[in-house]
């Protein structure tokens, strides 16, 4: 078996202040008899000074300001319910409404031809937002894949909406004076046979909206496998009955997608897994382990260094990345969360078997069993299941910021992480793990699990004065003094009950005030049932 790890995802670290890429880690001191005297300090490295350079940074700095200010704000109700920001709001809806009123009024008209302008721009749109995560469009604009997921979705619904103006309006003038003009030859369709744009329209018409039916998250969710499918076909069948219809201007949309598809597939993943020209891949084959823990869990680790060249392995804590498995298949890639952080010597994914994939992920692993033979040489993060790997990863980067980099201005850190099982706690705190963590070159403890289970003076400790504190809600479980999770994590796990959200929310509004701060980061990867009542 082998795995392959490609393209960790936007966000870029030009733009994320509490993770500069500036900073360079660099080892000082070594001690492969006792690695926890090894200690890590950070040289910054001076920014380029080029044209490029400099141009690169402003337009990162107006970008970041443009989505802090706009579109990533949100908006009562709309971003809770619908996912708008106030840039969606500002601009998005209004655009789509005018859009809208512009086809429905030269459908009033009965403008055939001119109210079928309108869809295949939006299709081209549509087509262009296709494309995948560290594309050159995402990467240009700023764009975070989710959202330009979203609007891909939400310029879908515009197309069809705009397609039914212009099907209406050709329905409107069929029923005019107008019919009998083009009976004669002339009027819309002119050197294309009638029959054939009227078939092709209303079959490109069912096709968008039979996409569209399919591509509904309960249909979605449930056959996902089914739905990828057919959305290729679907796809195909589009473009082919676009051009027929006459609108051929919707394979420049493809343009982008298919620059993406050849850089992904003929180029990154080479590069990533194989290398290119110059030097070997960043990750070994070889150096990927997998192992299986408690609760169907699977712990996908290797060297964030290649052992071999000295490539670093780049990422973001919170990222995540696209792995395949070409054992089980060789197009699927398959997102998950790096729960590991930018520092740590291992690059580390936890996945909780819960799909088709995963499970069969599971069973392989199982059969093999791909165990390790050997050890390598006033933020509030919430948390619910298996959504503890990206939060594991931001509250270890700042934990590391706050004892190597010096980032004294962290006044509190309030960790909470609701779960129903206990084998998944055993899974993402497993004390084996932490303790071959140590036999490594360059380890420097991470607060999950390290710290949370160390029992030295600081390990566990829960007073006031603390700057990060744990709180981990077992939903359907009871103490168990002979589980060794159970002792070791004693001071931070509460049984049979969920998180009280407004009340941690209320204490750190507290802390924040009491500094006089009036700002709070939260960060919440949340299940429903934290609210309900």
């Amino acid at each position: 078996m082998s795995a392959a790890v490609a393209d960790s995802s936007t966000p870029s670290g030009d733009y994320v202040a509490s993770f500069s890429q500036n900073d360079q880690v660099v080892q000082v001191a070594s001690d492969s008899a006792n690695p926890q005297n090894n200690r890590t300090q950070v040289a910054p490295v001076k920014p380029g000074s080029s044209p490029f350079d400099c141009l690169k940074r402003a337009w990162f700095s107006v970008r970041w300001k443009l989505s802090r200010c706009i579109f990533s704000r949100p908006v009562p109700f709309l971003t809770a319910k619908l996912d708008l920001k106030l840039g969606d709001v500002l601009i998005t809806l209004p655009v789509s409404a005018v859009v809208l009123a512009i086809n429905a009024n030269l459908c009033a008209r009965e403008q055939v031809k001119e109210s079928g302008s309108l869809p295949m721009i939006a299709m081209i749109v549509v087509f262009a937002l296709t494309v995948r995560n560290n594309s050159i469009l995402l990467t240009l604009t700023g764009l975070p894949f989710e959202r330009a997921l979203l609007y891909h979705k939400f310029a879908g619904v515009v197309a069809i909406l705009l397609s039914g103006l212009h099907g209406l309006a050709y329905l409107l003038e069929d029923a005019g004076i107008a019919a009998v003009q083009r009976r004669l030859g002339g009027g819309v369709g002119a050197g294309t046979p009638l029959i054939e744009r009227q078939t092709s329209g209303a079959i490109l018409f069912y096709l968008l909206a039979a996409l569209w039916v399919f591509s509904l998250s309960p249909i979605r969710r449930r056959f996902y496998e089914a739905f990828l499918r057919l959305h290729w076909v679907l796809f195909i069948a589009i473009v082919v009955f676009s051009i027929i219809h006459g609108a051929g201007g919707v394979v420049i949309g493809l343009i982008p997608w298919a620059l993406d598809l050849v850089f992904r597939h003929g180029y990154l993943v080479q590069k990533n897994f194989r290398g290119g020209l110059s030097k070997p891949g960043v990750i070994s084959q070889q150096q990927v382990s997998m192992s299986h823990l408690p609760g169907d869990f699977l712990r996908i680790q290797f060297p964030r260094v290649h052992a071999d060249t000295g490539s670093s392995f780049k990422y973001e804590a919170g990222q995540y990345v696209f792995i395949c498995v070409p054992k089980l298949s060789l197009l699927e890639w398959h997102p998950f969360t790096i729960s590991s952080s930018p520092h740590e010597v291992l690059v580390t994914i936890h996945i909780k078997a819960l799909g088709d994939w995963t499970k069969k992920l599971l069973a392989a692993v199982r059969s093999l069993r791909t165990e390790p033979t050997r050890s390598w040489q006033r933020h509030s993060p919430f948390s619910g299941g298996i959504g503890i790997t990206p939060m594991q990863a931001i509250a270890n980067q700042l934990f590391f910021d706050f004892h190597h980099r010096g980032r004294q201005a962290l006044k509190k850190v309030h960790f909470v992480w609701s779960v129903r099982e206990r084998n998944m706690v055993e899974a993402m705190m497993n004390s084996d793990f932490a303790e071959n963590r140590k036999l490594l070159q360059g380890h420097t403890p991470a607060y999950l699990p390290d710290d949370l289970l160390s029992v030295g003076p600081n390990g566990g400790s829960t007073s006031p004065s603390d700057v990060f504190k744990t709180e981990f809600y077992l939903t359907r479980g009871h103490p168990d003094p002979e589980t060794p999770i159970d002792r070791q994590l004693q001071h931070c796990l509460r049984y049979n009950t969920r998180p009280d959200v407004a009340d941690v929310m209320k204490s750190l509004g507290q802390d924040a005030r009491s500094t006089a701060r009036s700002e709070l980061l939260c960060l919440s990867v949340d299940p429903p049932h934290w609210y309900e009542t």
